[in-house]
């Protein structure tokens, strides 16, 4: 479930969701690591505080400026 502009969003993801946002997260996790520029994940909450919105993308890409390497 997802907040956006207010209202609660269910997402419906089924096999083909997950194994497509695993696939691009292989491919996306392998050029950032190469290249040391972060991380990238599957399905992790991400808050926007800046619009108060609350997303749960399939596949997310955080910079290592943005979220500094080791920090929890």
């Amino acid at each position: 479930i997802e907040e956006v502009n207010g209202t609660r969003v269910e997402k419906q993801v089924g096999a083909h969701e997950t194994w497509l946002a695993n696939r691009l997260n292989l491919a996306l996790g392998s050029y950032v690591a190469q290249r040391g520029l972060g991380e990238s994940y599957v399905g992790m909450e991400i808050e926007l505080p800046a619009v108060g919105n609350h997303r749960k993308p399939d596949v997310a890409y955080v910079s290592f400026a943005t979220w500094p390497q080791g920090q929890e």
